[in-house]
């Protein structure tokens, strides 16, 4: 059966690798064939997804950079002409499937050039607004159909089309040239670049009618009332077609220290049941992680739904799903 679904996109470097096989394993627990790409940013140094490739089916995507730094991707993307007009659903590394996603966006797919997730949070003008997004007065008197569009979006879960964005309306905050690409102008006035840029331009090429949007809600955050309320029997039963998104959050290999850790687990715990002694290996890298973050002169503090390190053992002999 042909879906409308878009290629799936996501960003990783070495030190958040650890996030991006969860990810994987979390996606391919609801869409065992979709296509999943990754863009591997090497600015820590390089790092191996052979067993993404082999056992995930994942593929990599070369844009021609080997170091991209903070979000600089997502602009080669939406700049790239040779992937000029792909819808591509575009991930960061912290964030995990709970549902069908795909199912939810895939009628909107054709007729839009982009899918966001809206928030209602933040206004124009407050201290959140400017320091997540942008001063929205500096950015009107630059643009003057620049309009507040009544909500804004994150940019590490977000539908794109690639090659939507040119190089010259860009160049003022983004040199593709020189490394690490975004300007001194990029850097004061965009305080979460592409995040900061996209809040921009998006609301002015829509309203110009240049490009078509659709505002879906498909995103919780890790510390919302609805993530916090979230069963695992609802992830198994994909009874809710989200996203939770862990920005802003503790991220650490040693999974216990992040909130809804046994969301995590689950996922993990399935991405080793598909490799080669998968169970001693999964149970080996939780006890070296854990003893890491033992002698860490920061011990972060476990979160659980039942705030106990030893509910987070016996849970994960529970669920032995996939």
């Amino acid at each position: 059966m042909k879906t409308n679904y878009p290629a799936i996109y996501i960003i990783c470097h070495k030190h958040d690798y650890f996030l991006t096989k969860i990810l994987v394993s979390s996606i391919r627990y609801y869409y065992p064939e979709t296509e999943i790409f990754l863009i591997k940013d090497q600015i820590h140094g390089p790092f191996s997804t052979s067993e993404l490739e082999k056992y995930f089916k994942v593929k990599i995507v070369i844009l021609g950079k080997r170091r991209f730094g903070w979000t600089s991707a997502k602009i080669f993307l939406l700049l790239s002409k040779k992937l000029k007009g792909e819808k591509i659903f575009l991930l960061d590394s912290d964030v995990i499937f709970v549902g069908k996603v795909l199912d939810l966006i895939a009628p909107y797919v054709e007729t839009n050039d982009f899918i966001i997730s809206p928030e209602f949070k933040h206004k124009p003008g407050s201290e959140g607004f400017t320091n997540n997004y942008y001063d929205f007065d500096w950015f009107k008197d630059k643009y003057s159909s620049l309009t507040f569009p009544g909500f804004t979006f994150n940019t590490g879960n977000i539908m794109i089309t690639a090659g939507t964005l040119n190089k010259s309306e860009i160049s003022p905050y983004f040199d593709v040239e020189k490394f690490p690409y975004w300007t001194d102008l990029g850097r004061k006035k965009l305080p979460t670049r592409d995040q900061s840029l996209l809040n921009v331009l998006l609301p002015i090429k829509v309203s110009k009618k240049i490009y078509n949007w659709k505002n879906l809600p498909f995103m919780w955050w890790y510390r919302e009332e609805a993530t916090r309320e979230l069963k695992i029997e609802d992830v198994v039963s994909a009874k809710f077609p989200y996203i939770i998104h862990w920005a802003g959050g503790v991220r650490v290999p040693f999974l216990p220290a992040m909130m809804r850790s046994d969301l995590l687990l689950f996922f993990q715990r399935r991405y080793y049941s598909k490799l080669p002694f998968g169970t001693i290996r999964f149970y080996s890298n939780f006890f070296i992680e854990g003893l890491k973050s033992y002698l860490s002169p920061l011990k972060p503090k476990i979160y659980t739904f039942e705030k106990s390190p030893r509910n987070i053992w016996n849970w994960m002999h529970k669920f032995k799903r996939g």
